[in-house]
């Protein structure tokens, strides 16, 4: 490669003709590579696969959690001892917190993976990244 120099207004000589053979280079390597579709639809099945079955648990812990009890005082089943008030609570919001996550981030997910992350709509690329920010701080364990 020959290499053209190119100084800056900084002073400092760049490499512009060895870095722009690279980087094309680089780029012609990126786009002829047919794994990268193999390797997004299997992250696209994978991620479908998971908010389909999260959505369809989280129902089905809010539904048993928020039953009431038996007042006969017959245990149904592995009802026998019930949780305490709080433990309720607690494992309901968890339960609401992964069904939001299921239920829209997932699948903005895979359709930003989908796009690869180009957006024609600024709004809705905010707006992901905003959710993921909150899903980063609602997922923290302050300890």
């Amino acid at each position: 490669m020959s290499a053209q120099a190119f100084a800056g207004q900084s002073g400092k000589t760049i490499l512009y003709r060895e870095w722009s053979d690279i980087l094309t280079q680089m780029t012609r390597q990126a786009n002829s590579s047919t794994s990268g579709d193999a390797e997004l639809y299997a992250l696209v099945s994978v991620l479908s696969v998971l908010s389909v079955l999260g959505v369809a648990g989280n129902l089905v812990v809010l539904y048993v959690f928020s039953r009431p009890p038996r007042r006969d005082g017959k245990a149904t089943g592995s009802t026998a001892v019930r949780p305490s008030a709080s433990a309720t609570v607690y494992i309901m919001a968890l339960a609401v917190a992964d069904l939001v996550t299921c239920l829209l981030d997932i699948p903005s997910t895979v359709y930003m993976e989908w796009v690869d992350f180009r957006m024609g709509c600024d709004v809705f690329c905010k707006l992901y990244q905003v959710r993921q920010t909150c899903i980063r701080l609602q997922s923290d364990n302050p300890r």
